[in-house]
């Protein structure tokens, strides 16, 4: 469990694993808070295809909801 610190490096070189620290959960979660670019395996050749997610654009919000009432600028939204 990353969470937990469970976490094995594996070292090509001498082909030993290790048991990582709570660091590397740290890492990724920071970089997921700040909305940062997925880093990528060295050598990968498929730029961001299939590791940045974007939403379609319906699923962008319309604005505030307002007293539990959807944004009034939303076309698709029921508010009238």
């Amino acid at each position: 469990s990353y969470r937990n610190g469970k976490v094995y490096h594996f070292d090509a070189d001498t082909h030993k694993i290790t048991e990582g620290d709570g660091s590397w959960s740290k890492k990724w979660e920071a970089m997921s808070e700040a909305r940062q670019k997925p880093k990528h395996i060295p050598g990968w050749k498929a730029g961001d295809k299939g590791s940045v997610l974007e939403e379609p654009s319906y699923m962008t919000l319309a604005g505030p909801w307002v007293d539990g009432k959807p944004p009034k600028n939303n076309p698709d939204s029921n508010a009238g």
